[in-house]
C-alpha cells in the first residue's frame, strides 16, 4: 500500500493532517480509534458457558479494549448462579430480564449450534445491536443486525491451505 493510498483513504474519514507536513501521530491515533468505535464501552452478554464461553469470560484482553462482559447465562443448572470473575451466571430464560437492565450492546454465542438461532432471536428481541457467533450454523438475522461468524475450524483450513501454498 503506497502512502498516497494511505492519506486518500485517511481523507474518506475527515480532514488529519497538514498538507506538506504530515500527521499528529497522537492525534491520528485517537481519531483512528474513534473511527473504528474503539473509545466506547461496549457492553457484552456471552452466552454458552462450555469450554471455549469459559475461556472467554476470562479473557481480560475484552475488557483492556473496552469490551466488558456483564452477563452469562448457561442453560446448564449445575452452572447457573456460579461467578465468574465477579459476574453472575444466569438462565438463559432470564435473558429478557437481564440484557436490557445491562444495556447489553453485543451478544456473543458459544451454545450449540442447535439452540443458537433461538439464542440469537432473544438478543434481537433485548434491542442487542451485535451478535458474536461462535456456534457452527448460520443465523438469520435482520439486516440491521451487525452479525459476525467465527468458525475455528474454518480458520484452521484456510492456514492449512496458505502453508500447503508456500510448501
Amino acid at each position: 500500500m503506497s502512502p498516497a493510498q494511505v492519506r486518500k483513504d485517511l481523507a474518506y474519514f475527515g480532514e488529519f493532517g497538514i498538507r506538506g507536513v504530515g500527521y499528529n501521530v497522537k492525534d491520528l491515533h485517537a481519531q483512528i480509534i474513534k473511527i473504528l468505535g474503539l473509545g466506547n464501552e461496549w457492553n457484552v452478554a456471552l452466552i454458552g458457558l462450555g469450554n471455549l464461553g469459559l475461556a472467554l469470560s476470562t479473557y481480560q484482553g475484552f475488557r483492556e479494549r473496552g469490551f466488558n462482559i456483564t452477563s452469562i447465562f448457561d442453560s446448564d443448572p449445575k452452572k447457573v448462579g456460579m461467578v465468574i470473575d465477579g459476574i453472575e451466571i444466569y438462565a438463559v430464560d432470564r435473558m429478557e430480564e437481564i440484557l436490557p437492565y445491562n444495556s447489553t450492546h453485543i451478544g456473543a454465542i458459544t451454545a450449540p449450534a442447535e439452540v443458537a438461532q433461538e439464542i440469537a432471536n432473544k438478543l434481537i428481541k433485548c434491542d442487542v445491536k451485535a451478535i458474536l457467533n461462535f456456534a457452527p450454523v448460520v443465523l438469520n438475522v435482520p439486516p440491521e443486525i451487525e452479525l459476525r461468524n467465527v468458525d475455528l475450524v474454518v480458520n484452521l483450513e484456510v492456514l492449512s491451505f496458505n502453508i500447503g501454498q508456500r510448501a
